[in-house]
């Protein structure tokens, strides 16, 4: 059964505060900052961060309408759970090893593939349209400097090396909630 629209943009207002914990995390942990921002905070994020995230899920939505049972399930609680740990080392795994922190989030990601026997090529292509959606928002954001990652050794040009396990990870999620 598919979601009515009050029940996406209630599932997504939920999806935008947790995963907003994740950027939450960057800024705590110095991996990122807002340096222009001088409104209000929310736990030192700007307050439209969670919407921002919330409007990410409900276009995710539109690529992979939600399925009510599959809400429900224990694996998507745990793929969530796991998009959530990936964001989160993000934050604090090591810039200084910036090898390591690449192979130890690729891995991650990977074993959420294995784990959701994600194999179609239509999946893999969603994953990509994601990775190069989210990715290219926050080379825009970067360059607006709305927001910024600090200096490290795993930036390339002003993206991380390892931001796209973060929106492979979100799209598996979004693919396991999913009807399809």
């Amino acid at each position: 059964m598919l979601f009515r629209v009050k029940h996406r943009i209630f599932i997504s207002l939920i999806a935008g505060l947790i995963f907003s914990i994740g950027d939450m995390a960057h800024i705590y942990s110095g991996t990122a900052q807002y340096p222009n921002w001088q409104g209000p905070l929310l736990f030192n994020i700007p307050w439209w961060v969670p919407f921002e995230f919330a409007i990410a899920a409900l276009l995710l939505f539109q690529i992979n309408p939600p399925n009510l049972e599959k809400l429900k399930s224990p694996a998507l609680l745990f793929s969530s759970s796991w998009t959530l740990l990936i964001y989160l080392g993000t934050s604090f795994l090591p810039e200084s090893q910036p090898v390591l922190k690449s192979i130890v989030l690729f891995s991650a990601v990977a074993a959420q593939l294995i784990w959701t026997r994600t194999k179609s090529v239509r999946a893999f292509l969603e994953i990509l349209v994601v990775v190069a959606g989210g990715c290219g928002m926050e080379y825009i954001f970067g360059k607006t400097e709305v927001f910024t990652y600090f200096p490290s050794p795993s930036l390339i040009g002003m993206l991380p090396v390892w931001l796209p396990t973060i929106y492979a990870s979100v799209a598996i999620t979004a693919r396991s909630a999913s009807s399809t």
